[in-house]
């Protein structure tokens, strides 16, 4: 069951998007929260308010007005009629900052987003999310590419707004505490523990995947002998990607079949999804799987666009276009060094 909805140029190589993800209840505790007034606008009159650290609060989005209403360069649907909130948020290059709108009561389709200023324009290409639909959270990470202070929008796509447990998390990987976005966090930066260098939660062979699981810095992370793993999976719509992280040497290449659990090639009537090779930023994908004769689920070939590779930790993306989906599968991973 998953229980909290929340995906992925200069912010290509820094920014995620998430989707829907099943997360422990305790890393929202139970607290009596207050109600925070965002800003009606991220410019003018109105003071946007600061949160320089984790902020945990009661957003009320009803009462204020529709201040950007076409998102189209950051989020998966572009057009947000409904009202807009703002806070500013002072972050240093490097640090991770996870935003996560909470749906109270049912009521709202969220969008969130970052802008490098008060401009619609400033948000671009996954610096944003809003894959879920009406009644169900969103949430992203955001890796920030310099020292500055950032526009953190709350938009919603509903005429009338909505009220949302808005949680705005500075993620520090290695203190012991697994927040938001990590999906393991034992006290180090030491991978072949269980919990690699970056707080994935590194998969035993043939394990099935770890959720939360839906962005590149929460990745899953197959154990691979002589280069060569599987991971066992489940896709539950546009609002669950799967991602899974691995090392890729110098000039080295990747391979990967997606089939049924029990290894066997997927009937050509299987719901859609789209397997993708995402760079080391988290976001671009370097190319997409092409489906083999017969099968309905896609593979990516070595040879075509996953070869010759730099050196470093790559990802493998699963999504799906319906929300309705539900498809169990196999991921059968090979990286072979260099030629």
């Amino acid at each position: 069951m998953r229980t909290f909805c929340s995906l992925s140029a200069s912010f290509a190589a820094s920014i995620l998007f998430a989707g829907c993800s099943f997360f422990d209840p305790s890393l929202y505790q139970d607290e009596q929260l207050e109600d925070f007034p965002v800003a009606d606008s991220c410019d003018g009159p109105v003071p946007v308010p600061v949160v320089a650290e984790t902020f945990h609060g009661i957003v009320d989005l009803s009462g204020n007005r529709d201040e950007f209403n076409n998102l189209g360069s950051c989020v998966d649907n572009a057009r947000t009629p409904g009202p807009d909130g703002f806070i500013a948020v002072p972050m240093r290059v490097g640090e991770k900052w996870h935003f996560h709108a909470k749906v109270i009561d049912g009521v709202g389709d969220p969008a969130l987003y970052v802008l490098d200023s008060c401009d619609a324009r400033s948000c671009q290409f996954g610096a944003g999310i809003d894959i879920c639909g009406s009644g169900i959270d969103e949430h992203f990470s955001f890796i920030s590419p310099r020292d500055t202070t950032y526009i953190v929008g709350l938009d919603d796509k509903g005429l009338g707004g909505g009220r949302y447990d808005l949680l705005v998390l500075h993620a520090t990987c290695g203190d012991g505490n697994a927040e938001h976005s990590e999906g393991c966090d034992d006290g180090n930066r030491v991978p072949g523990d269980g919990c690699d260098e970056g707080c994935r939660f590194e998969l035993a062979a043939a394990a099935d995947e770890h959720e939360p699981n839906d962005d590149f810095t929460g990745a899953n992370r197959p154990i691979l002998t002589s280069g060569a793993g599987s991971v066992l999976g489940l896709l539950e719509g546009r609002c669950d990607p799967d991602f899974f992280a691995v090392q890729v040497p110098e000039g080295g290449s990747v391979s990967v079949q997606m089939t049924t659990r029990a290894g066997s090639a997927c009937a050509e009537s299987s719901p859609a999804s789209l397997l993708e090779l995402v760079d080391q930023g988290g976001l671009d994908a370097l190319g997409a799987g092409a489906n083999p004769a017969g099968s309905g689920c896609p593979a990516i070939d070595g040879e075509a666009f996953a070869a010759g590779l730099p050196a470093g930790v790559y990802y493998l993306r699963l999504t799906s276009p319906d929300a309705d989906t539900s498809l169990p599968y196999k991921l059968s991973i090979q990286v072979v060094d260099a030629p």
